[in-house]
């Protein structure tokens, strides 16, 4: 578990002394839930992460108030935005018993994410655009401890009228102290 609070809206390059701002803090809170399971065989992880912006109302018209030659984007900002997400694996070659004398390994794996960083709103609409689910499947390959070699395919799903996007990744990561 983790957690952030601080305030956001007086360290901008724009006069904010305004009696109408008086009180406006934007404070920024976050919390995180993270959990991995691991028995060797079987693999769980997945996070939970919330984050609320106080003020959000009035520092939405500060945006849109700005001049049109303004370097920030002129719209509304979410009060509140969410991300969580699930993954299960289960390593396959361990059923096999010369595999698994090698070290070797090969999680099939399944994961669903949802993400949404305009998930409530204090004043105007939420961009349809920002509310997104995520479906992947795939695997992760260990020909060696240090390395893995991942492939997937990912769905993300979007609210109509936008596409959805599929997607196929292919990946290898190495893990190990260089010397």
């Amino acid at each position: 578990m983790s957690g952030y609070v601080g305030n956001s809206f007086r360290n901008t390059l724009y006069d904010t002394s305004s009696p109408k701002l008086k009180g406006v803090k934007g404070t920024v809170s976050i919390g995180s839930f993270d959990f991995a399971y691991n028995d060797k065989r079987f693999i769980a992880r997945g996070f939970f992460d919330y984050g609320h912006l106080s003020d959000a109302g009035a520092i939405s018209k500060f945006n849109i108030s700005m001049s049109k030659n303004s370097t920030s984007k002129r719209q509304s900002v979410a009060s509140d935005a969410i991300a969580c997400g699930v993954e299960a694996g289960y390593d396959i070659l361990s059923l096999i018993p010369a595999q698994k004398s090698k070290g070797h390994r090969l999680y099939p794996f399944a994961r669903y994410d949802y993400y949404n960083s305009m998930y409530k709103m204090e004043t105007g609409s939420g961009l349809g655009w920002c509310s997104k689910q995520k479906l992947s499947a795939g695997i992760n390959w260990y020909p060696i401890r240090q390395v893995m070699v991942k492939a997937e395919y990912t769905h993300r799903f979007f609210k109509k009228p936008y596409n959805n996007e599929p997607s196929i990744n292919i990946g290898i990561a190495y893990s190990g102290w260089f010397f």
